[in-house]
């Protein structure tokens, strides 16, 4: 009997034995089946994390591509701005005039060539007519004058660059190597506005460039037979007076 029971018992404790390795085996199966499914899942989202970084710096590089891109455009139409604003304001601008402090004694154009010139005032013949009236008045002589069919004009000014006096244009001509009216080479050309009295013209005369009054000046223009003008000079007229010995 003994011997039966420990028979018995061996075949259970084997049985036993043979139940735990095959659970073990189910366990170390179950928990590699875990242990490879925690891998793939680990393996995903790190895949799933690259992707997003991935996509996040794409993003960024077209956010900073796309505010660069603006940045760009929006300077460009500045620059743009700037350009057209100072080209208009230079064309619509006045241009200031270069004005000599002496008189030429002779100017040499396209079309005529003047010489013996001088520049000074003298009293107003037409001072009872003039309105408002002008005791002394600006006056350029030309001596002799010579070259090809054309005009010349004579525009005084005052000190704020304001015409003074009736426009001054005479014919030339060639052939008679004269002025059309005025029957000769030679020209005397008055102003037909001035100074009202002596004492402003003291003033101009003493002070010259420096007066407050002045100082004055006078442009002297040709043109041929196109009528196109361009400018010989463009001078202050000094503080003199004229006699009529210089007719």
């Amino acid at each position: 009997m003994p011997n039966q029971r420990k028979s018995g018992n061996s075949a259970e404790e084997d049985a036993l034995h043979d139940t735990l390795l095959e659970e073990n085996d189910v366990n170390a199966q179950s928990k590699s089946t875990l242990d490879s499914k925690s891998g793939i899942s680990d393996l995903e989202l790190d895949r799933s994390d690259s992707h997003q970084n991935t996509r996040k710096n794409r993003t960024s590089s077209l956010s900073l591509f796309a505010t660069v891109l603006v940045f760009g455009i929006c300077l460009a139409s500045l620059i743009a701005l700037v350009g057209t604003y100072i080209k208009a304001k230079n064309k619509f601008a006045p241009t200031k005039e270069i004005i000599s402090a002496k008189v030429p004694e002779k100017l040499k154009g396209s079309v005529l060539e003047l010489k013996g010139i001088k520049c000074g005032w003298e009293l107003s013949p037409d001072l009872e007519k003039a309105i408002p009236p002008s005791m002394i008045v600006p006056v350029i002589t030309i001596k002799e004058t010579k070259g090809n069919d054309g005009y010349l004009q004579v525009v005084f000014k005052d000190a704020d660059g304001n015409i003074q006096g009736d426009p001054n244009t005479f014919q030339f001509e060639s052939k008679n190597n004269a002025f059309l009216k005025q029957k000769g080479n030679r020209l005397k050309v008055r102003s037909t506005s001035g100074l009202n009295n002596m004492l402003n013209f003291s003033s101009y005369k003493i002070a010259d460039s420096k007066s407050l009054i002045g100082p004055w000046s006078a442009t002297i223009m040709e043109s041929g037979s196109n009528g196109k003008w361009s400018t010989l000079s463009i001078f202050e007229i000094p503080g003199d007076e004229l006699s009529s010995t210089d007719e």
